[in-house]
């Protein structure tokens, strides 16, 4: 029972740093923006968002917790809430039907 797996696991970022900071970037843009009313923090957590549903496939999941929970604050009118989200909608919708037809294309049994 000598083994450095905890110490390992404790410190092994590589794959995900990357959802952990672009997740982080979004959160505090949204804080900033809801906080300081400043609406050009909306732009910024738009493209965070975008950066975050692209990064990994399940991120989805995580891009639509924070959805979900920024819509819940009612804090935020609905034009801002869909300059913030709808673009992100929009590039993971075209992302994965884009996904799905390549796989179709190329991957045929």
């Amino acid at each position: 029972m000598t083994s450095n797996l905890y110490w390992i696991a404790l410190f092994y970022i590589h794959t995900n740093l990357d959802t952990g900071l672009s997740l982080f970037l979004v959160v505090i843009a949204l804080y900033f923006a809801i906080r300081q009313m400043n609406d050009a923090w909306f732009g910024v957590a738009a493209i965070f968002m975008i950066l975050l549903g692209l990064t990994r496939s399940e991120n989805v999941i995580l891009a639509a917790l924070v959805i979900i929970l920024t819509v819940s604050t009612f804090d935020i009118s609905h034009r801002k809430l869909l300059w913030t989200f709808l673009p992100y909608l929009i590039i993971q919708i075209v992302w994965n039907m884009a996904i799905i037809y390549i796989n179709q294309l190329y991957f045929q049994i």
